[in-house]
């Protein structure tokens, strides 16, 4: 009978000690904006999404800024209307006075461009080589001791997601060129034909200044269709069993591509 009591009081206290964690300020915070989030970012796996938003908040406190920042930025892809919300915290997190792990060691938040860099680097390091990720940095980055606004931070962030997003796009279009083979060499003259065509594509709105944005967009989408593109390649068959690598053909493509980002003054 006794230690029937003792089973009952020690569940009573596990329920007690719930309940003063459900209670608690900051767990309903942390909920509340995971449920907000999960409204916002509306993502096919909701469960996964929760428990990976719950994962991050909850290594937050040993994570430093950069990481938590980035957490936050990946929670939703950059052409996802709630990656603006995302920006918005993403560029508060960063912006936190810098910390000893007990108080800020200064009271004045803000965003410097050493600090804005290095995050940008976390999202570009895993796909860009060095002389790749510099002709980009030249672009959008900024002084190191400069105080960077939301407006350049958004720019950057997007621009390096974006340049991600192609690079993986030109990495798979040059498995297709060289027949779906990764060890395999792509023909230079169906890789020249390729860059060349979008290489026009891009300066089609300038060529044609009477074109509207959209209308450009429409006439670039079929002009990049694969027939077209195979027409292409039929009409300028040039083969001389020369070969163009991988590295070569992407950096060819990014210098096109970077050529049409505009430089952060």
């Amino acid at each position: 009978m006794a230690e029937k009591k003792k089973e009952v009081e020690s569940n009573n206290q596990k329920v007690f000690n719930y309940r003063e964690i459900i209670n608690k300020p900051e767990f309903k915070e942390l909920v509340q904006e995971g449920m907000l989030r999960l409204v916002h970012n509306r993502p096919k796996e909701p469960m996964l999404f929760l428990a990976e938003y719950f994962e991050s908040q909850s290594s937050s406190t040993k994570l430093d800024k950069h990481l938590r920042t980035l957490n936050i930025l990946q929670l939703t892809p950059y052409f996802q209307p709630t990656f603006q919300s995302n920006l918005l915290k993403a560029y508060e997190i960063i912006s936190e006075p810098k910390s000893n792990g007990k108080k800020p060691l200064h009271n004045k938040p803000g965003l410097t461009g050493n600090v804005y860099e290095e995050l940008l680097s976390m999202i570009c390091s895993s796909k860009f080589s060095k002389s790749i990720y510099t002709v980009l940095l030249e672009k959008i980055g900024c002084k190191p001791h400069e105080m960077v606004p939301f407006n350049v931070f958004k720019y950057g962030v997007t621009c390096c997601f974006v340049s991600v997003e192609f690079f993986n796009l030109c990495e798979n279009l040059y498995v297709t060129l060289s027949c779906g083979k990764t060890s395999e060499l792509a023909r230079r003259d169906v890789c020249e034909t390729v860059i060349l065509k979008f290489q026009k594509t891009l300066t089609l709105a300038e060529t044609n200044p009477n074109l509207t944005k959209a209308a450009a967009m429409l006439e670039a989408s079929y002009r990049l269709r694969p027939d077209i593109i195979a027409s292409d390649l039929l009409e300028t068959q040039n083969h001389n069993g020369e070969t163009m690598n991988k590295d070569e053909f992407l950096r060819k493509l990014f210098d096109i591509f970077q050529e049409n980002i505009k430089t952060i003054t």
